[in-house]
């Protein structure tokens, strides 16, 4: 059987693989809130379930002392290998190490401290965006504190990180780059994906978040940021119809899944997360809609009747080729989350993207992802 992963936990779910592709496995790992665990689960997608059923097989070898959250997951598509950097412990710090799990197809895996060269160049972070683009790890943002890591070069400990990383997955090196776009300089709590067909290296999409975890600011929806992974050019575009009635609520600690749609479009679905600190009045409550914006066309539409299912620090990856697996989560970022009882059995939760709409179970055999019809009718009327 052929698997591949994404990670998460037993309690609030914060990071995980950012937008993997359709797998028969998902993995998870790591609590938010509470008491961190360092187990590590999967779930087996290779077959239809109700999500109140779901099996989650623990990881037999867990060579992981200690559990984290707010890390970032990303995955080498070429070796399957899935890598843990970053993040934070509760009470003491972490040392500087990048994590990088083997899953061995049946369920299990390795997880292994990986020997890199450029290591102690670069700052440990947590709530950085993340993805994989062109064999390269990218981890934008984030901040650090006294529980990031046990030695910190940050100028200083618990501000936030400037720029972005990325690891070489074959070289084994880390690089710093600090060629970003005022807007997006230091970015914390944001979403990244990686759109293949746009451009002629594809494209890396920041997606909400805010500016700086020091004196927030949300990012804006209006504006997209995008990024050549091979040229490490940035880009921004303007969303058609940019108006705050037809574009999402700034937010921080939502998800991200993008797909490939029909007549060489490309959408990126996004779900939940809670109101920017920049706001006073609701900080902290969680968001239950679902967007998705469409390229070429940059336009924002959001699914009806979606709204039922309010979360962050969640995860969701893209399962059963049209279908949303959101995974853990709860519906506020202040302490009262963790004692409300979870909406969604498990902590799971099933979203059609064609139909844009939310489902009681998982189909693995579900029908390729279609763009929705409203999507199209909007190309269609140009």
């Amino acid at each position: 059987m052929k698997f591949r992963v994404l990670l998460l936990a037993a309690l609030k779910i914060r990071s995980v693989l950012s937008d993997p592709s359709p797998s028969e496995e998902v993995f998870r790992r790591n609590g938010l809130r509470g008491t961190t665990t360092k187990d590590t689960f999967a779930i087996d997608i290779s077959k239809s379930w109700d999500p109140k059923d779901a099996k989650f097989l623990k990881l037999a070898s867990e060579t992981r002392k200690k559990g984290v959250y707010r890390s970032g997951l990303v995955a080498d598509e070429n070796t399957q290998a899935i890598y843990l950097w970053g993040g934070r412990r509760d009470i003491k710090p972490l040392d500087r190490q990048l994590w990088k799990l083997l899953p061995d197809g049946k369920g299990n895996g390795t997880w292994s401290s990986e020997i890199t060269t450029g290591i102690a160049g670069v700052v440990s972070t947590e709530s950085s965006a993340h993805t994989v683009a062109h064999g390269l790890g990218f981890w934008f943002g984030g901040s650090t504190n006294e529980l990031t890591e046990r030695t910190s070069n940050a100028a200083a400990v618990g501000t936030s990180v400037p720029g972005f990383v990325s690891y070489n997955f074959t070289a084994k090196t880390w690089t710093n780059h600090t060629n970003v776009p005022d807007a997006v300089k230091s970015p914390w709590a944001a979403s990244a994906t990686f759109v293949p067909t746009f451009g002629p290296n594809g494209v890396i999409a920041l997606i909400g978040g805010l500016d700086s975890a020091n004196s927030p600011v949300a990012i804006n929806f209006g504006t997209i940021y995008l990024m050549d992974p091979v040229t490490m050019v940035w880009y921004s575009q303007t969303v058609s119809g940019a108006v705050s009635s037809s574009l999402p609520t700034r937010r921080m600690d939502h998800c991200v899944v993008g797909v490939q749609g029909d007549n060489n479009t490309y959408e990126i679905f996004m779900y939940g997360g809670a109101k920017d600190r920049s706001n006073e009045e609701g900080k902290g409550s969680a968001f239950g809609d679902v967007w998705v914006l469409s390229l070429p066309g940059f336009v924002w539409h959001r699914a009806d009747g979606a709204g039922i299912n309010p979360r962050t620090h969640h995860a969701c990856v893209r399962a059963g080729n049209r279908q949303i697996l959101s995974i853990g989560g709860v519906n506020t970022s202040d302490s009262d989350g963790m004692s409300t009882k979870d909406s969604l059995p498990q902590g799971l939760g099933i979203f059609d993207m064609t139909k844009m709409e939310w489902k009681e179970t998982y189909d693995a055999g579900a029908e390729p992802y279609a763009t929705p019809e409203i999507i199209k009718k909007w190309y269609a009327d140009g």
